[in-house]
């Protein structure tokens, strides 16, 4: 019986039934897109001999990747600096664009090439991760760039402060068009790239693989960490709006449903990082309850009210007897307490 043969015949049911079960729920969704099997659990060396170690993964990067390190190499700084860039199983013409960059090294900033077989972007990531080089580490994605100073403006602030995260402020472009929209932040992005972490942070934790969202748990478990950290109003990162990344792809994709598997994933993991189900963890998980169902938009309608069952089921799991004291997550606090499913995409999707 094929995939859509299956969601069909689950359908058929569940429309007879006023409330859909979570055993449903999960069928259905298992249905549409199987869950990963990854874990955010993983086991890395401290081997630390550079101050900020670049973390950079590459598959079939042709096109941008030039100006992406070049980025890198001619940053002006007196910190000793590594940038590890992973070809992930590249079959275009990255690897020698690589290495005709970073032939003549210079300055404080060396490079290293690790190649290995496709293994995703978590996977790449996670090779960095094993030797941890750096005193502190960044995440640049190979199709964005730094801004000039922007290591020394991060690890500044952070070697100042002893902060375990330093993040700065970044700009988008579109390459076609030209244009740039610059973005400020007074709170700690979901974004990995933009900021410096501290190492020790990374000691047991891997991005979990198979997964879409992948960056995820750093909002949810790296974040929740009892950490110290700085916003910087340096503009230090150029973000490239890429039609091609998953941002895009994820809108018709039914890998959409990742979104809330990892969501699962980190809450069940908790307890290994040493993470408590607290106000934190509560208003963050309602956050993401949102954009959950926002990913999920071009989805069929069950297949998103079986993300609100599984949604609601969770915070019954986890957060049973919480309430939120943040005004805005009221409305969606009471629609996951009282199982409005219509309610809730009104307030998710008002227009």
């Amino acid at each position: 019986m094929n995939r859509r043969t299956i969601i069909s015949k689950i359908l058929s049911i569940i429309p007879m039934r006023n409330h859909m079960t979570s055993q449903e729920a999960r069928e259905l969704l298992q249905a549409c897109s199987p869950c990963p099997q990854g874990t955010c659990v993983g086991s890395n060396e401290l081997k630390v001999s550079y101050d900020l170690q670049i973390i950079i993964p590459v598959y079939n990067g042709e096109k941008y990747i030039e100006a992406c390190l070049k980025s890198v190499k001619s940053q002006k700084t007196e910190y000793n600096v590594l940038a590890t860039i992973i070809n992930d199983g590249s079959i275009d013409n990255t690897a020698k664009i690589i290495e005709d960059v970073i032939c003549n090294q210079c300055g404080n900033i060396e490079f290293e090439l690790i190649t290995q077989p496709n293994k995703g972007i978590s996977g790449a990531r996670n090779t960095a991760l094993k030797a941890l080089k750096g005193n502190y580490i960044m995440f640049l994605d190979s199709d964005d760039l730094l801004v000039d100073q922007a290591i020394d403006k991060l690890l500044n602030t952070a070697y100042t402060f002893d902060l375990d995260i330093v993040q700065g402020n970044w700009y988008e472009f579109n390459i076609q068009n030209n244009q740039h929209n610059n973005i400020s932040v007074n709170a700690l992005s979901g974004y990995p790239w933009g900021k410096v972490y501290k190492s020790i942070l990374f000691k047991n934790f891997q991005f979990p693989e198979g997964y879409w969202f992948e960056d995820t748990p750093l909002s949810f478990i790296i974040a929740g960490m009892d950490i110290r950290y700085k916003i910087i109003p340096d503009t230090i990162y150029a973000y490239r709006l890429n039609p091609e990344g998953i941002t895009y792809q994820s809108q018709t994709s039914n890998k959409c449903i990742d979104s809330y598997y990892i969501t699962e994933l980190c809450l069940e993991e908790f307890p290994v990082f040493g993470l408590k189900y607290n106000d934190r963890a509560y208003d963050y998980f309602l956050h993401q309850s949102i954009m959950n169902i926002k990913r999920a938009y071009c989805q069929p309608k069950e297949v998103r009210k079986a993300l609100f069952t599984l949604t609601y089921t969770l915070m019954e799991e986890y957060f049973c007897d919480m309430h939120t004291q943040d005004t805005s997550l009221k409305d969606i606090e009471q629609c996951l307490r009282q199982h409005l499913f219509l309610r809730f995409e009104t307030i998710v999707f008002p227009n």
